[in-house]
């Protein structure tokens, strides 16, 4: 029972961690990572935010998805992105430090004030810090259990004579933690084990030393799983386990000197390792935030730029371990969309150039895209749909409006490729021609759907939702033009001279063209009716 009492105080502890990230994602939704991006021009200013982050959150995945969301954006300082992790680190050991000084003996005080704003507030914001305080409830209990399963393990005879085998090991107990943090994923856990282990007496001042470098360089592993999908993530990654692995490797190479430092820090057992974690990371973040830009050269030089040949889907954003926290999942499946609309522009502007030059190899080139176009549709559909939590009222209008741009795009996908490049290409083999006044006017019509398009991207951002409803009123405009160039098209041929004299429209690929052009703009309308208020429906 002993044992099982300690497997379920740790899992508590993630349960209750997770519960936290729900909360802080109900309480800040998108504005934490907008916050967080605009502090990291300053390496002082982002580790600071890392510190109150890492406070708030003490989960080492919850800041690896905040991190690595942040570089995939071009425009952040990756050094500032670094100093935030090492703020991070330090941040995360303040649950530790309440766990040392005893604080989980007022669990219950969190869970009562926590179901209480959670099940009966009704603001959105004071049930996230209900939530908030249950989910800190729930991590205080679990250290509770796992102090008295230990207690109960230490009276076991077997218990002590293992624990006695990792006695003069200090190798083993460094990479058995390492794996421990790897595995579930919370340094928060594996810290208040070892504080539950140390305070039965079954750990030591020498096991406890490598087990804190354990825990730390486990952390920095972590951070690089997470990041690994983008060369920049696995460079951040790499940046902070170097910096983590540079103070751990000596604490275990010279066990006898790190013990002796370890005996004269103040308080108990509990509290030495408490302290201890928390000194070996502002100690990191002292020595490397400085060295920050240099670990991040040293990280890119280790880690080599992908071959521009590599597909864009090998690099998606669509990380799954960001699906249960919504705001980050919606900001990483906004920037997928982002780059699925990238490629659908291209697209067009390939189109119109194998168009207006007759390259039919162009065209069947600007075709096959539409491959990608559709694979980008399926993997955003899936993801979005499997985005968990509980969103609020604009997260899950979000998420369905970037369903319905997915769909839209691959839709104008499709128009573009089984109807307006077959059309260039049947065009160039059958030797038809365009009067020049028609050229002109399909060029100019052109421009100003890419120039919609354009505007359309650009309501993806904090105020598109106020900018919205004049994009859907622009729709008429175009379209009224459409249909008065039509009806000129018609009335030409009407009048038009006999046949043989030059420049006489005598094909329809001009009013095909310009249907096709309609129906992408409309394509494009019905993704910004999708992001527009409800009252402006």
């Amino acid at each position: 029972m002993n044992g099982l009492e300690i497997a379920g105080g740790i899992a508590l502890i993630l349960f209750g961690i997770r519960f936290l990230r729900k909360g802080l994602d109900r309480l800040f939704g998108g504005k934490l990572l907008a916050w967080l991006s605009r502090l990291t021009a300053s390496r002082i200013r982002a580790f600071f935010a890392g510190v109150v982050t890492g406070a708030a959150t003490p989960s080492s995945t919850s800041i690896s998805l905040l991190s690595v969301q942040l570089l995939s954006d071009p425009r952040i300082h990756l050094a500032g992105v670094l100093a935030l992790v090492l703020g991070a680190n330090v941040g995360m050991t303040v649950t530790v430090q309440a766990m040392a000084f005893r604080i989980q003996d007022y669990a219950a005080v969190g869970i009562v004030g926590g179901v209480a704003l959670f099940l009966y507030a009704r603001r959105e914001s004071w049930r996230g810090v209900g939530q908030c305080a249950l989910a800190l409830g729930f991590i205080f209990l679990a250290i509770q259990w796992i102090g008295h399963g230990a207690e109960g393990l230490a009276d076991s005879a077997d218990a002590r004579q293992f624990f006695a085998l990792l006695q003069g090991h200090p190798w083993l107990v460094f990479l058995g933690t390492i794996g421990l943090v790897v595995a579930l994923q919370s340094s928060t856990a594996a810290i208040g084990l070892g504080i539950g282990l140390c305070a039965s007496g079954l750990l030591g001042a020498a096991q406890l030393v490598p087990w804190i470098a354990g825990v730390n360089t486990g952390v920095g592993i972590s951070t690089l799983l997470a990041g690994w999908r983008t060369a920049e993530g696995r460079r951040l990654g790499l940046a902070n386990l170097l910096a983590k692995a540079a103070l751990a490797l000596p604490l275990v190479v010279l066990p006898d000197f790190a013990r002796a430092l370890f005996e004269s820090l103040p308080g108990d057992a509990a509290q030495q390792t408490a302290t201890g974690h928390t000194l070996f990371n502002i100690l990191v973040g002292a020595v490397a935030l400085p060295l920050a830009p240099a670990l991040m050269r040293l990280a890119a030089a280790l880690v080599p730029t992908p071959d521009p040949g590599e597909t864009v889907l090998a690099q998606s954003h669509l990380d799954p371990l960001a699906l249960e926290t919504p705001s980050l999942a919606l900001a990483r499946a906004t920037r997928e969309t982002l780059r699925m609309a990238d490629l659908v522009r291209a697209q067009i502007v390939g189109f119109w150039r194998a168009c207006r030059t007759g390259d039919v190899e162009l065209a069947r080139r600007t075709q096959k895209e539409d491959d990608k176009i559709d694979r980008y549709n399926r993997d955003l559909i899936a993801y979005l749909s499997h985005i968990g939590g509980e969103k609020n009222p604009r997260d899950q209008r979000w998420q369905v409006a970037l369903m319905n741009f997915a769909v839209e795009l691959e839709s104008i996908g499709d128009i573009l490729e089984k109807h307006l490049c077959d059309l260039a290409i049947k065009q160039h083999a059958e030797s038809a021609t365009l009067g020049t006044d028609e050229w002109a006017t399909l060029d100019q019509l052109q421009r100003e759907l890419l120039a919609r398009f354009d505007e359309l991207v650009s309501l993806f951002s904090l105020d598109g939702e106020n900018r919205a409803d004049a994009f859907i009123a622009a729709k008429r405009a175009f379209n009224e033009r459409c249909r008065a160039l039509q009806a000129d098209y018609y009335a030409r041929l009407r009048s038009a001279p006999p046949p043989g004299v030059a420049q006489t429209p005598s094909n329809g690929y001009f009013l095909d063209y310009l249907n096709g052009f309609r129906r992408i703009n409309s394509h494009l309308t019905g993704v910004a009716y999708g992001l527009a208020r409800p009252s402006g429906k």
